[in-house]
């Protein structure tokens, strides 16, 4: 199947076939509770204890200003923003740069840090490419296994099945020139587009990027319509063996 390089991470990619593991899997995975549950305005304060605590503004449902996480005793805070245009509405926050759009599919590209680091959400047309969400995983696992062992550290594949749709969410640690190069991956869809969330960080606090690339990539809403709301429910999940598709 020919079709343009939407697969971003992986064109990154020096080489991969390593063991998967499940040490990366729970300090990472998107945590369903940074889907609001209310898109009026309102002050929002979670604890989990002696893990989490978060409090800030969420104005029409979005995640607004200045908020406060303790995270594991480590105090952060982030400015949230929110980026809109005639296609999509997403949280991000307001210290990443936005880029200009310049591929069809490309539908939000932000630097996140000095560091080369990045977010990146393309939009494929599952007609198009004759692809379904499983179809576009299986593309991305082709070519993680098509490469060769030495660089990535580790990985771990989700599946999530909501109420209303699934995802699918990846972890990978990869060494890029002696770098150790943190990917986020998560892939959703609704009834005509594949939406690829991918964050690359250098190093990554894990705990605290989860918040981060949760409350981005769950906060997307695609012609007006949050695909993830308070109303849907997280029904599963289930570790997906990558090499098993060798």
């Amino acid at each position: 199947m020919k079709f343009t390089v939407y697969l971003f991470i992986i064109s990154l990619f020096i080489g991969c076939q390593n063991v998967a593991t499940n040490s990366i899997l729970e300090s990472t995975l998107p945590d369903f509770r940074n889907i609001s549950n209310s898109s009026n305005n309102t002050s929002e304060i979670f604890e989990v204890p002696n893990k989490l605590n978060k409090n800030g503004e969420i104005l029409n449902g979005y995640k607004k200003g200045l908020w406060t996480y303790v995270i594991e005793g480590e105090k952060k805070s982030i400015d949230w923003s929110a980026f809109e245009d005639e296609r999509i509405k997403i949280n991000y926050p307001a210290n990443w740069k936005l880029n200009p759009i310049e591929r069809e599919e490309t539908i939000f590209f932000a630097d996140v840090n000095s560091k080369n680091d990045f977010f990146i959400l393309n939009s494929v047309k599952k007609k198009k490419f004759n692809l379904s969400l499983y179809k576009y995983l299986l593309e991305i696992i082709g070519e993680i296994n098509s490469r060769s062992s030495e660089n990535v550290v580790q990985y771990i594949c989700t599946k999530l099945t909501f109420s209303e749709r699934d995802a699918y969410y990846l972890r990978l640690d990869i060494n890029e020139q002696d770098v150790l190069k943190n990917y986020f991956v998560f892939i959703t869809e609704d009834l005509n587009n594949i939406y690829d969330n991918t964050l690359r960080l250098t190093e990554a606090n894990n705990q605290f990027e989860k918040e981060i690339f949760g409350s981005v990539v769950y906060s997307l809403s695609v012609g007006g319509i949050k695909l993830f709301n308070g109303a849907d429910t997280l029904i599963s999940t289930e570790t997906i063996d990558i090499e098993d598709f060798n």
